[in-house]
């Protein structure tokens, strides 16, 4: 029987090499079909040669894919290379182009119409989205999307691009074009199954907790905190030098309160002379935010994700798609976990694909060191 999907990797500093080896095994797997959809993620480096080279051989198929700071999947991981994801049946999709992400992308709001009015059905349907980096363009970006797909019940899903560590630009691809400031997306219809969506937050809230008192949501800067000097007051209330301020937020990002949810948010600068805070994600003015810390089991948060993707073996999935936060796999990397977690993802999630971004959306939200995961039934 033929497979309905497939994960291809090669890690491979050679661009040739490692398109070579892919497209190898996704012909092997093919059995004469052409896939409907190509999900793709590479390094900087390589990208502009791998998004090019799969449009053109398969022409007919929608190719979407993402700079990757790591590339992820069922059949390794790593910095270099390409990894693939085709499905050859089982789906419908219709996908699109966002501009004008940093001005006004909210005129491109009936390209998402239109693309939805092309799927089959709503119901069990996603929109799959990735937007450049960087440019703090992630929740107009949202907004749009919102827009396009208002009365469809479709949720979104996706991540900012990553980057390497020798280049600054991210980089999107629809179609063989690639863009350096915009969204590529595409809606996915299970033809034959659910779509399950699910959030992991490797953190928790600490005890300390505060309100941010004055904000610039647009530039996502926080310039006070219960009335004071955001820097100030976080130095006195952590007994923590200004120098170290950024070190210690690193390790305990912010979470952004909402309701009985809570978002991390990333603080990418901290501005030791005006005393505020730079964020990769909106925090909007009385926010409540609690300080977080990393949990000390996260093989448990690995375990606690499985059992709400999996409803006690009811729900199996053929593939998935998932963006893990780059911090995250930074810290996996950095405390030796790098292989256990791509083995349980594997393990738990079969046929996985996964990017590692500068932020993740999740429904009508951006934040960041998060993972998010899409499972087709």
């Amino acid at each position: 029987m033929a497979r309905r999907c497939l994960v291809a990797y090669e890690q491979s500093y050679n661009k040739e090499e490692a398109l070579e080896k892919v497209l190898e095994k996704i012909n092997e797997e093919a059995e004469g079909r052409v896939p409907i959809l190509i999900v793709f993620f590479s390094s900087n480096v390589q990208f502009y040669y791998h998004a090019s080279k799969l449009h053109e051989v398969f022409p007919q198929t929608t190719v979407i894919g993402s700079s990757s700071y790591i590339c992820l999947s069922s059949e390794g991981y790593g910095p270099d290379g390409l990894v693939a994801l085709a499905v050859f049946d089982g789906i419908d999709c219709s996908a699109g182009f966002i501009g004008d992400v940093t001005t006004y992308p909210m005129q491109h709001a009936h390209v998402v119409k239109e693309a939805a009015g092309k799927v089959a059905k709503y119901d069990d349907t996603i929109c799959l989205e990735f937007t450049t980096a960087l440019l703090n363009c992630e929740e107009i970006v949202l907004d749009t999307l919102r827009s396009g797909l208002k009365g469809t019940g479709i949720n979104v899903i996706g991540s900012s691009s990553g980057m390497s560590a020798s280049s600054i630009m991210t980089y999107v691809s629809l179609n063989g074009k690639v863009y350096n400031e915009g969204c590529v997306f595409v809606l996915i219809h299970n033809e034959i199954g659910r779509i399950k969506l699910i959030k992991e937050n490797m953190y928790q809230p600490t005890i300390v907790t505060f309100t941010v008192t004055d904000v610039d949501c647009e530039n996502r800067m926080i310039y006070e905190i219960d009335g004071r000097n955001a820097v100030q007051f976080l130095c006195e209330k952590l007994g923590v030098r200004k120098d170290r301020l950024k070190g210690y937020l690193d390790e305990h990002p912010l979470g952004r309160i909402i309701g009985d949810d809570i978002s991390t948010i990333s603080v990418a600068e901290v501005d030791l002379e005006g005393g505020a805070l730079y964020c990769e994600s909106r925090i909007f003015n009385r926010t409540r935010i609690a300080l977080m810390e990393a949990r000390p089991d996260l093989r448990e948060v690995w375990n606690e994700t499985k059992d709400r993707a999996g409803e006690s073996g009811e729900f199996l999935p053929a593939f998935s798609i998932v963006a893990n936060c780059a911090i995250r796999t930074d810290y996996f990397i950095e405390h030796r976990m790098i292989d256990e977690f791509n083995d349980a993802m594997t393990d738990n999630y079969r046929c996985y694909i996964g990017t590692s971004g500068m932020g993740e959306q999740f429904v009508d939200q951006h934040f960041n060191q998060t993972m998010v995961m899409a499972l087709f039934e």
